[in-house]
């Protein structure tokens, strides 16, 4: 049998105008697996299941990358980091830097009413929050990513809200 990992790589010949280096590469693939993918995410072809995998594959990694600094920063306890301002063009630029491995998402109404729930849960159980806490939480809550911060604030919304926290590495 043989090995279905194994992979051929051929010159790309499909556009003389082309300057990028392409390869095609033959592989086995698990059918079902492409099927899925291909109709989850409503896609015509395997190569662009494949694109779109290997392009997600990536993300993540780059993602867990910025994940893996978080904890080493030291972080001073009696600052008030809430009233800290990006003021400088500098520090922005390598914010958005380090975050350019996230997606963005579109806050749609969706977003806002169901910070709205959250926001009348967290209140019918006694505990106050910020409207932009709420919109955190529900961004977090519906595409399923961690919230990552130092607000403890967040950890008693967790006990009501279905959020997950990023953990710190200590």
């Amino acid at each position: 049998m043989e090995n279905p990992f194994s992979i051929q790589h051929t010159l790309c010949t499909s556009s003389p105008l082309c300057e990028d280096s392409h390869t095609a590469t033959n592989i086995e693939l698990n059918e079902d697996l492409v099927k899925k993918a291909m109709r989850l995410g409503k896609l015509k072809s395997k190569k662009d299941a494949v694109n779109l995998a290997l392009g997600e594959f990536v993300q993540r990694h780059e993602q867990m990358k910025v994940l893996s600094h978080f904890g080493t920063v030291e972080f001073d306890h009696n600052d008030n980091y809430k009233s800290q301002r990006v003021r400088e063009r500098l520090v922005f630029d390598r914010i958005a830097k380090s975050l350019s491995p996230f997606p963005t998402h579109a806050m749609t109404s969706e977003v806002f009413f169901t910070a709205a729930e959250f926001f009348n849960t967290c209140r019918s159980k006694g505990i106050q929050g910020s409207n932009n806490d709420f919109l955190i939480c529900a961004a977090s809550a519906l595409w399923g990513l961690p919230i990552i911060t130092k607000d403890q604030d967040f950890k008693r919304y967790q006990k009501h809200l279905p959020i997950s926290l990023a953990s710190s590495r200590k």
